[in-house]
């Protein structure tokens, strides 16, 4: 079932980690899955957690804020 359902999912995220790489917004040695685990786990958790909104304005900062981290 995972893999029915997360597989797509993590193939395209995985290629748009590596753009991030590629790009050159990030380190060359960084590992283009952590980002997106950082960045993906800050709106679970307020999904999950909070009953504060994810919207676009938010979205927008979480990646500002994540690739900061690994530059």
């Amino acid at each position: 079932m995972r893999a029915t359902i997360c597989g797509p999912s993590r193939c395209s995220c995985s290629r748009a980690g590596g753009v991030i790489v590629e790009r050159g917004e990030v380190a060359a040695d960084t590992d283009p899955r952590m980002v997106l685990e950082m960045a993906a786990s800050s709106i679970y958790f307020r999904v999950l957690f909070t009953d504060d909104p994810v919207d676009a304005d938010l979205i927008a900062h979480i990646a500002r804020r994540t690739i900061r981290a690994f530059t």
